[in-house]
């Protein structure tokens, strides 16, 4: 397909003039959008899932995209990790770290407790955090993923329950994602989270 077009091949630009967000390919310059999909679909009620599937408008979710570059040093628990990124006040993505399974889960559960929380504090990564799947591992199958699947999942280390449950993400998959939890509600009662929607229409 010569004139198929890949988002690995594609970058965002903001254009402050017009103020949109423009969409470029690599060798192909701008590109004409008609429409942006998002895969967030399968993760929604199917009644609402049916709804906006009506309604040109997508969403702009970092995690659908591969911006994940893993290292190739099989012994670091860091793979690659991504900075928190604002624009103003607003903070569009939480800092990430992508994670290999370096432990020898072959052992006494205390003592794997014991080299997680370590290593953790040793390469400053939180012992709060969002934990969720990296869809780069070849072994997910995703006609058997339930709808919650790729959902985050709050993990906290000082919880025994969460810790057995990260393990058992980890174990599975080999890679995961780490999500800082900001807002970290120390200062507000209630917090404000927002999804960005964009909607494209030819010749803009």
């Amino acid at each position: 397909m010569d004139n198929a077009v890949y988002l690995k091949d594609c970058y965002f630009m903001y254009d402050e003039d017009r103020q949109v967000v423009r969409i470029y390919h690599k060798d192909k310059g701008e590109l004409d959008v008609f429409f942006l999909g998002s895969l967030i679909y399968v993760l929604l009620p199917t009644v609402l899932r049916m709804i906006l599937g009506l309604n040109p408008t997508s969403r702009f979710d970092e995690y659908y995209m591969n911006l994940w570059q893993p290292n190739a040093e099989d012994d670091k628990i860091i793979a690659d990790n991504i900075p928190r990124i604002k624009y103003k006040n607003i903070v569009l993505f939480r800092r990430k770290w992508l994670i290999r399974n370096i432990f020898d889960m072959n052992r006494d559960l205390v003592e794997i407790y014991y080299d997680v929380i370590s290593t953790f504090v040793n390469n400053n990564l939180p012992l709060e955090f969002f934990v969720r799947k990296y869809r780069g591992n070849k072994n997910i199958d995703y006609s058997k993923l339930g709808r919650t699947e790729l959902k985050p999942k709050y993990i906290h280390l000082a919880s025994p329950l969460l810790f057995r449950e990260f393990i058992v993400e980890l174990e599975s998959d080999g890679f995961v994602i780490l999500e800082e939890v900001l807002p970290n509600n120390s200062n507000e009662k209630f917090v404000r989270e927002y999804q960005i929607e964009y909607t494209t229409r030819r010749g803009e």
